[in-house]
């Protein structure tokens, strides 16, 4: 018995001593380091503990504090390693070392974690990373900076209304940040003015949010105030650890920070009380804050007062009229002008407004100059309000009526309905503003839009000429966005995609993916039902998806899986098309789904059901002229054209490789096709075939040598040069096939790749 206990105590020793020396290794772009004996990689446990949304902001001392706020599904410590260094840390051996507190959240859908860092050195960069220490599970690596001793100057960069109703929108608001910051690269802070999501109850929103712009917060402070949207039950505040003073902060937050010669209030415009006159305005324990904390400010010597407010009162479209806008315009610009603010900061109208100088709600006698090529006012003891349009994709239109019916006092105002954001250069007695429109969507130019100066001295000084910024020449990342988990694309392939904004999406199965690739939908009339068993029906339904801007879902043959039966609550749709028969996607199906309308397209056969499947594309978008025609069995030539099919709306028809099927040869007759673009090579679609339609009709073919070249000369047929890119398995399809849905709703071409290299003609196409 004495020996079988000393055997024991040894083997757990081994044991232990094992767990210690397992080899961690930590490289400065790893996004998941995970300490386990065999190194294999759960992933759904992984994604469960993974920090998603990361921010940063000041708290406290900008000199020596951080506030640091993250998320995750589950419950786990909330650690952060962080290093004073210049240059991105190989590992985090020697790092400082800090743990946070952690709630959970359901209306956010997970916990929210937060953590504070003191005594850090002025004027200085750290490089951090925040996770869960005892598994091993870390972020990316993030960087911020500290603000220096004695500073007399800082910049910083305005931006507002971000809100969205999809990923796509939020992508839009991502770019702006991004450009904006590759713009005025020594930026020391981004000031938010408010409605960062549309729905602040919906998890997605802010997910979108911050995952779509993920390293551009890891590596900026921002700073924000809560727009109207973002009011929902408390779930602004748990995305930011401000230091903020006693309050309710169930629908947002007010606080101040300093930095250099400027002193900033951030105003809750959602805190809105009724007055004895039946008057709105901020409740009086935010008023009175408000003012105790800019007084303070004066009393310590700062020379400029920035007030942010979402809900603003002298801005140029409809919300002028609103009774809480009207009611803090009556009762907030006296008070500005009492406790001499500077400037204005404002959101919620998305239109672009500069207002004259105000002294509360009388217009000042302040007169602009050109002083050395800049509009100029010297000593103006005024106000000016300023609001930034948009930086998503939402713009209202100035309302005439309304600026000289409540007497707005604008200098310029504008819609030019493009992104916007504006850049603030303040050194002791001197503030340059600097406002740009961004074409996000289209031509991605910056364009400077607006120009001022205030110079807060008795005379005018002696200035050197001030040359209007230029715009500076980098290099844009391009998107990325890879299709499957690491079983399908392996975590080597993201080694060489450095120089993209990369992203993957993928789920524990086929079917979550699908159903995470759903989640890009706000909303959805019809769903497409396919099966996840049998891929030709999926294939051949790809363009119906996107000519009725539907999802594709996948599905057992007898059982819906869970996450598909959620999402599909979600977008409760009025109707879902089973594609293919009963043998292929059971009438239980139909049963688990029967509080919805259902129907069908099935054929005898996949050539068939391809068959029906064009008419109904044939019937919604008209074009019946064109059709692609790839091999019924085999998948990746089919997979590669869906970026042409869904480009055009063009239906896919189905043939066995050797001989043109029957059905697919009449619905070209009934269809009277003009031009016909087959897919793959002789092997996949024969040359006989291409001879037998070639008396009838016009012929092309696309192929390459094998499926990786094929996917690139279909791109290179419509995307010569595109900013996303779409990367999927050639080698494993179900994800592939989701997948294609996906890049078609972008409309970005479908590569394909092996699991842990990517193909040469595929490298050189996205150079």
């Amino acid at each position: 018995m004495y020996k079988k206990r000393i055997l024991n105590f040894f083997i757990c020793l081994l044991l232990q001593t094992l767990l210690i020396i397992s080899p961690i290794t930590v490289l400065a772009n790893d996004e998941v380091t995970i300490n386990t004996l065999d190194n294999k990689v759960n992933e759904e446990v992984v994604e469960d503990f993974l920090p998603t949304k990361v921010s940063v902001v000041f708290n406290g001392d900008e000199k020596t504090s951080k506030g640091i706020t993250w998320h995750t599904k589950a419950n786990c410590k909330s650690d952060i390693e962080y290093i004073k260094s210049n240059t991105v840390p190989t590992n985090f051996k020697h790092s400082l070392k800090a743990t946070g507190i952690s709630n959970e959240v359901s209306i956010i859908g997970g916990f929210s974690h937060k953590v504070t860092l003191s005594n850090l050195a002025p004027g200085s960069k750290y490089y951090y990373r925040v996770g869960d220490a005892s598994k091993n599970i870390w972020s990316a690596i993030g960087s911020f900076k500290t603000e220096t001793i004695n500073n007399k100057a800082l910049k910083f960069i305005f931006v507002d209304d971000s809100q969205g109703k999809n990923q796509d929108e939020y992508k839009i608001s991502a770019k702006t940040f991004q450009k904006a910051s590759e713009y005025f690269p020594d930026s020391d802070f981004f000031i938010h003015g408010g409605d960062l999501v549309n729905t602040s109850s919906k998890p997605e929103e802010w997910h979108w949010f911050f995952e779509e712009a993920k390293d551009f917060f890891m590596n900026n402070t921002f700073m924000s105030v809560p727009g109207n949207h973002d009011a929902q039950n408390n779930t602004y505040n748990n995305h930011f650890n401000f230091n903020y003073p006693k309050q309710n902060t169930k629908n947002g937050t007010y606080y101040s920070f300093n930095y250099g010669p400027a002193h900033f209030t951030m105003l809750n415009t959602n805190d809105i009380v009724i007055n004895d006159d039946n008057t709105k305005s901020i409740s009086a324990e935010q008023k009175n804050w408000m003012i105790k904390d800019i007084e303070n400010a004066r009393n310590n010597g700062y020379k400029w007062i920035i007030v942010t407010m979402h809900k603003g009162t002298q801005t140029a479209s409809n919300h002028i009229d609103d009774s809480d806008v009207v009611g803090m315009r009556a009762d907030l610009q006296p008070l500005f002008n009492e406790l001499k603010v500077d400037i204005i900061l404002q959101g919620h109208d998305h239109t672009y407004s500069r207002s004259k100088h105000l002294n509360g709600l009388e217009l000042s006698n302040t007169q602009s100059q050109i002083i050395n090529g800049y509009e100029t006012v010297v000593d103006p003891k005024s106000q000016l309000y300023i609001s930034i349009n948009s930086s998503g994709n939402k713009f209202y239109k100035p309302n005439e009526d309304f600026i000289k019916q409540f007497n707005i006092q604008l200098a310029k105002y504008s819609q030019p309905y493009l992104q916007m954001f504006g850049t603030f250069e303040i050194t002791g007695d001197q503030l340059i503003y600097n406002a740009y429109t961004y074409d996000a969507k289209n031509t991605e130019e910056v364009n400077l839009y607006d120009s001022y100066r205030i110079i807060k001295t008795n005379s005018v000084p002696n200035l050197p000429s001030i040359e209007k910024p230029t715009i500076p020449i980098t290099n844009t990342k391009k998107e990325l966005v890879l299709i499957g988990g690491y079983n399908t694309i392996s975590k080597n392939i993201e080694e060489y995609l450095k120089d993209f904004n990369l992203s993957r999406i993928y789920g524990k199965n086929r079917y979550e993916t699908a159903s995470k690739i759903s989640n890009s939908y706000t909303s959805s009339e019809k769903i497409i039902l396919s099966s996840g068993e049998k891929y030709t029906d999926q294939l051949t339904s790809k363009v119906l998806a996107k000519v009725l801007e539907s999802p594709i879902l996948l599905t057992e043959k007898n059982k819906l899986d869970t996450e598909v039966l959620k999402e599909i609550e979600r977008l409760n749709p009025r109707e879902i098309i089973i594609i293919g028969g009963t043998n292929t996607i059971s009438k239980n199906i139909e049963t688990q789904l029967s509080k919805f309308h259902i129907s069908r397209i099935n054929g005898a056969d996949r050539y068939e059901t391809a068959k029906l499947v064009g008419d109904r594309i044939i019937e919604k978008s008209g074009n019946k002229n064109k059709a692609i025609l790839v091999d019924g069995t085999n998948f990746p030539d089919a997979i590669s054209m869906t970026s042409l099919a869904s480009k055009e709306n063009i239906p896919i028809l189905l043939t066995s490789p050797k001989e043109l099927n029957a059905d697919t040869r009449e619905a070209l007759k009934i269809w009277k096709t003009k031009n016909i673009v087959i897919g793959g090579g002789e092997k996949s679609v024969s040359k006989t075939i291409e001879n037998s339609l070639k008396h009838n009709v016009s012929v092309i073919r696309i192929a390459g040598e094998d499926r990786y070249e094929t996917s690139v000369k279909v791109a290179e047929s419509i995307y010569k040069d595109p900013n996303k890119y779409i990367f999927a398995s050639g080698e494993t399809f179900p994800d592939a096939i989701v997948g294609a849905n996906y890049a078609s709703k972008l409309e970005a071409p479908i590569l394909l790749i092996k699991k842990d290299i990517i193909p040469t003609t595929v490298k050189n196409y996205i150079k």
